[in-house]
């Protein structure tokens, strides 16, 4: 039997990446205030937020302060959930031993039909943001979830059917989650793939190319100096190009790196690696600009990048 050779780990370079939240113009609210939930589940609701809310931090740091029914929130968060559940008469087949033998073997089976009960469970709920001090409207959220179905059966055991209680919870987390991206930024770590192709090439170029992308398991700040050594060089080439505005990227100089993908997006048709890079480096600058206004804290720094990129 013949067994695939297993994928070969393309070459990375870490970072911690900050992206931002969904909406913008957010930055001033640190304080949040959560005001009561209408709703049967609105607690629950409310409880979800809270806990997703309070869970962001950037650098270690909570991202919200929140303040309970304070005076002193930034802005306030309200809400509402009510869950719906309807049961339906169902029925299944199952297949049964009808007759035995006289050693007790099954000698013959047949299908039969059992009665059931098939329920649908939905949370409607949202929440709607506030400034707290005028009530102008920050941010409203709304959803009406696609019904969560499950089905127990005369002969199942009473435990198969989950506890209503439990699966709202689940669509008050999700609901939670949404809200948490729409308002709040997200840092993480993230491993982002160099470019390996160096077709074109010459032969020494292509070699110390080569040797800077296996150097890249070892020191990532090696390999971009080995990959600025070519260009200084006046090697020019795409993955060369985009290799230095990854590691510009990771450096934090993040406008020079936007302004080395725009360059190779410019010479290059359809790239889509090169596209959502500029795309990701143009989320990371907004995400930093608005951590800057908040915190007062800048982190682009100076890196040089060497311009025409092109092979």
């Amino acid at each position: 039997m013949a067994i695939a050779p297993a994928p070969v780990a393309a070459e990375t370079l870490e970072m911690t990446a900050l992206y931002p939240a969904r909406i913008s113009g957010l930055g001033d609210v640190k304080v949040l205030g959560i005001e009561p939930f209408a709703g049967d589940y609105g607690d629950m609701l409310a409880m979800a937020a809270e806990q997703a809310l309070a869970a962001v931090e950037i650098d270690g740091e909570p991202f919200f302060r929140i303040n309970g029914y304070g005076p002193a929130a930034d802005a306030l968060l309200s809400g509402s959930a009510y869950v719906s559940v309807e049961e339906q008469p169902s029925e299944a087949h199952r297949t049964r031993c009808i007759k035995r033998d006289a050693k007790g073997k099954c000698s013959e089976r047949a299908k039969i039909i059992v009665p059931c009960i098939k329920r649908f469970v939905a949370l409607d709920g949202g929440y709607r943001l506030t400034r707290a001090d005028d009530g102008r409207v920050l941010h409203v959220l709304r959803m009406r979830s696609d019904p969560a179905v499950h089905e127990i059966c005369e002969d199942d055991d009473n435990d198969s059917m989950p506890p209503v209680a439990s699966v709202a919870r689940k669509m008050a987390e999700q609901l939670a989650r949404t809200l948490r991206y729409d308002i709040a930024p997200e840092q993480r770590r993230e491993s982002l793939r160099v470019m390996e192709d160096r077709g074109g090439m010459d032969k020494p170029a292509a070699k110390a190319f080569v040797a800077a992308i296996a150097a890249t398991k070892r020191s990532a700040g090696a390999a971009c100096d080995q990959w600025a050594e070519l260009a200084d060089a006046g090697v020019r080439h795409r993955s060369l190009g985009y290799n230095l505005a990854l590691c510009a990227e990771q450096a934090g100089a993040l406008s020079a790196a936007l302004a080395q993908y725009r360059a190779l997006a410019a010479v290059t048709s359809r790239d889509s690696t090169v596209d959502r890079a500029v795309r990701r480096v143009e989320a990371k600058i907004r995400a930093t600009d608005e951590w800057t206004g908040r915190s007062g804290s800048k982190t682009d720094t100076a890196f040089a990048v060497p311009a025409e990129p092109t092979r």
